[in-house]
């Protein structure tokens, strides 16, 4: 069985950037350990991250019979060596895979046999084979595990920084087979028979590409600028006093002293790296300086006159190889934007002005992005005006213009389809000329708590897609600067901002995997009408105001016991209280696995250690389920029942401090303790907490049946509640909330008339709660029958063998309901 996978596919083992309880390790049959008679093999995808400090660690252990272990260990992946070891027991069998710079860290298929028929182990990698082997009993047991594992006897947190992917399992005459192309989830299952893996700190290879990821934040002098070697993958912050050295693969940061003390840095100068030379630049256009550092004496070439600022603000630059020229064009200064090129020789420090070409499209402007191939420049945009006068109505120009530095002639390709979004550009675009396109940082101009976001373009200027995420910004014209780099050998698209206060710059870099996976849900942005953005305007302000009152809102009075009222609501099968096409802000999820993001969407879970996930979850439920709260004794039993009532009060009061800070991301949720009690003070409006909302609409006493059980479907459908923690004190919340929907789907389902009811409406419902709790009896009966009334009768065959297999696994009896009697059933019987 074959199956197509995109490079946007696998696990991304955390490694020894971590500490060792961060690291990445999957087991792919946790619950009991693999039985096998004659012969196991396993295939899988492997392959290394770059520039990695150490490349030590276990890619997978198998252990057979609990005593004799069969594991690959990698030794080394660097420059000069690619050395791994499979070790069975105490022996070691090397592996060494030939250096091949063109294929570094591409994919490898790695096959394992173990035959107990034959009594031999077979291995093969990379062109390389080991055999090795075998005495063990006929019927064995297998525990299979890669990364860390917490095999008893065998645990290990040594992991190479690699990824893993398309795990096939093959034993006697049974079949799994996990794609690892799941996102936010701790259990992927594989596509054959459904086993469930569980994987420790999963960094899915899919989120990657489509999530920007905090990598480092950095602080230098006033009037820092930036550059990038994209042959090391080294960015450089050079500041008045010490360069910052930051390299992308291994995240580790440096300072450089200057020998010979401050550079006398003025605002508005800009930094180049020229690979090929391996030279650093700084250059200051007003004062026709261009300065060089050398490694050795650690001293810059010529330093600043005191002077004033540039005139030539956020100008863009680009290094030409074909006659070793730095080129600066454009910038904005003392109200006057321009549009002239200066061309300075780097080996004499001599520039120029460039004559351009008659009827240039190259008009004044500033913020704009610059990107290049190996014989033309392009130029994307900016703001700015024909006269450079910035009283004469500037305004924003989304063109995409082509320079050529052999005949200095400009020409404009095309207008992007983006007019009316008024938006500037971060300084460079990379070009992809595989693919025809190019990427850049777009942002808001007018706003000085924005966000930045990524686009990609075709190089004909035919289409623009956004990304979804985004990076909050600081832009205050002058005292902010953003870039984009392309570290190709990590595979990394590379954004980086910068905010001078005048005292300091706050430098951040993100990373996001490359090619971005930009998800299309409408076509390419066009440009639309005032009139057409306005009723978006409209409806989305309409549609948000009545979720909000839905959510927020308690109706007065009662209705009669047993009743339910009919109220006017219109909700499609694919409503969903956070659209996949809508960046998640302010929210916390207790169903499925537990996550936060803050109020610029960024994911911040991983900030709550175990310890604070379990008092943020306790105070969360004790808030929506008491309205009460939870008391200081209550935490003390709760967390740390082993310890002394001081030194609880201590943990108690230190991780409370912590919480806070976490939570002062979030808008309209704090912490609270006014009423002797530890709660949670919640403003709905601006916060979502799943958890909440599924109290708040329980509590409606008068509501339209299918409404109802649609938020209740849209909140569990992202999976159990308090999935993965099996705290005994969340037993009673996690009981209370399986009633609830279970009751709740049951009087639906008696509401409504199978007969005549919507199949694909009803499948979606059914479908969402059954993500919930697989074993919900009620939700496996209707999908059964509606896939059968739409022709699906292979799914609903599929879908009640597996519920009935899990049936028998739970309860060790045969479930008493045939298929048969299911499709069956007559109209106006009860569930």
């Amino acid at each position: 069985m074959s199956h197509s996978l995109s490079h946007g596919q696998g696990l991304y083992f955390v490694s020894h950037e971590e500490v060792q309880n961060k690291r990445t390790g999957i087991e792919l049959f946790p619950m009991r350990p693999l039985s096998l008679n004659t012969i196991l093999k396993m295939d899988f995808d492997l392959r290394y991250r770059a520039g990695q400090d150490a490349y030590y660690g276990y890619i997978f252990r198998v252990v057979l019979n609990e005593k004799l272990n069969v594991d690959l260990v990698s030794r080394d992946y660097g420059v000069q060596h690619k050395k791994l070891s499979l070790v069975v027991g105490d022996r070691e069998y090397p592996i060494n895979l030939p250096n091949n710079e063109k294929t570094n860290y591409t994919w490898l298929r790695a096959s394992l046999s173990i035959d107990l028929t034959r009594r031999h182990i077979t291995f093969q990698l990379g062109g390389e084979l080991v055999n090795v082997p075998l005495t063990i009993p006929s019927h064995t047991q297998a525990n299979i595990a890669f990364g860390a594992t917490t095999i008893a006897g065998y645990s290990t947190t040594d992991v190479p920084p690699i990824y893993i992917r398309d795990i096939k399992i093959t034993v006697d005459d049974d079949e799994y087979n996990w794609l690892l192309d799941n996102e936010d989830t701790t259990e992927p299952i594989d596509i054959i028979q459904k086993k469930k893996a569980l994987v420790m700190n999963p960094v899915w290879v899919e989120a990657l590409h489509r999530k920007w990821v905090p990598l480092v934040s950095l602080h230098s002098s006033s009037a820092a600028s930036i550059c990038f070697d994209e042959v090391e993958e080294v960015l450089y912050v050079i500041g008045d006093e010490y360069l910052i050295k930051y390299h992308i693969a291994s995240g580790k940061v440096s300072k450089i002293d200057y020998s010979d003390g401050r550079l006398g840095m003025l605002q508005g100068n800009q930094s180049i790296y020229v690979s090929r030379d391996r030279k650093l630049y700084n250059y200051f256009p007003d004062q026709q300086l261009l300065t060089s550092f050398d490694w050795k004496t650690k001293k810059w070439s010529a330093k600043y006159k005191p002077g004033a600022t540039t005139a030539y603000w956020h100008a863009n630059k680009f290094y030409w190889p074909q006659d070793s020229a730095l080129y600066t064009l454009g910038g904005y200064g003392y109200f006057t934007y321009k549009n002239q090129i200066a061309k300075t020789n780097l080996s004499s420090g001599a520039s120029r002005t460039i004559d351009l070409q008659a009827n240039t499209s190259y008009t004044p402007r500033y913020l704009a992005a610059v990107g290049q191939t190996t014989d033309k420049v392009y130029i994307l945009g900016g703001y700015g005006n024909e006269s450079g006068k910035q009283e004469l109505n500037p305004h924003f120009y989304y063109d995409l213009l082509a320079y050529t530095p052999q005949n200095n002639s400009i020409r404009k390709i095309a207008d992007l389809p983006l007019a009316g979004r008024e938006m500037v550009f971060g300084n460079s675009l990379v070009v992809d000329s595989a693919k025809e396109s190019f990427y850049a940082l777009m942002h808001q101009k007018n706003v000085f708590e924005t966000h930045i976001k990524l686009i990609r373009g075709r190089l004909d200027g035919s289409e623009v897609d956004i990304l979804n995420d985004s990076i909050p910004y600081r832009f205050s014209d002058i005292k902010s600067y953003s870039d984009l780099y392309l570290a190709k050998e990590n595979q990394k698209l590379v954004a980086v901002t910068l905010f001078d206060s005048g005292a300091q710059t706050e430098i951040k870099v993100y990373g996001i995997s490359f090619r971005p996976h930009f998800i299309v849900t409408n076509p390419p942005v066009e440009i639309q009408s005032r009139p057409t953005k306005l009723m978006l305007v409209v409806v989305a302000v309409i549609f948000l105001a009545g979720l909000v009152w839905w959510l927020c809102t308690r109706k007065k009075g009662s209705s009669k016991k047993g009743e339910v009222a009919v109220v006017p609501m219109t909700i499609t099968a694919n409503h969903n209280l956070f659209p996949p096409d809508r960046p998640i802000t302010n929210a916390i999820f207790l169903f499925g696995s537990f996550r936060v993001f803050n109020r610029h969407g960024v994911d911040i879970t991983k900030q709550f250690t175990p310890v604070l996930r379990q008092l943020f979850i306790s105070i969360c439920l004790s808030t929506f389920s008491s309205r009460k709260g939870i008391g200081s004794e209550r935490l003390y039993e709760w967390l740390w029942s082993d310890k002394s009532t001081k030194s609880a009060r201590n943990n108690l009061l230190v991780n409370m401090g912590k919480l806070k800070s976490i939570l002062s991301d979030l808008d309209g949720l704090e912490l609270s303790k006014e009423t002797g009690y530890w709660s949670l003070i919640y403003d709905c409006q601006f916060c979502s907490i799943d958890y909440s909302n599924l109290m708040s609409i329980q509590q409606h006493t008068s509501k339209d049946t299918y409404s109802y059980i649609s938020h209740i479907a849209d909140i569990v459908q992202h999976g159990g509640f308090l999935e993965g923690m099996n705290l005994e004190w969340m037993d009673e919340y996690k009981s209370a909330v399986s009633s609830l929907v279970s009751e709740a789907y049951v009087h639906y389902l008696n509401a409504i008339d199978l007969e005549t009811a919507k199949e694909d409406i009803e499948l979606t419902l059914a479908s969402k709660i059954a993500k919930f709790s697989s074993m919900n009896e009620e939700a496996m009966t209707v999908r059964c029958i509606m896939m059968s009334r739409l022709g699906m009768h292979n799914e609903a065959k599929m879908t009640y063998e597996s519920f009935t297999q899990e049936y028998h696994k739970l309860y060790d009896e045969l479930y008493p309901i045939s298929l048969l009697k299911i499709l069956k059933k007559d109209k106006g019987n009860s569930f």
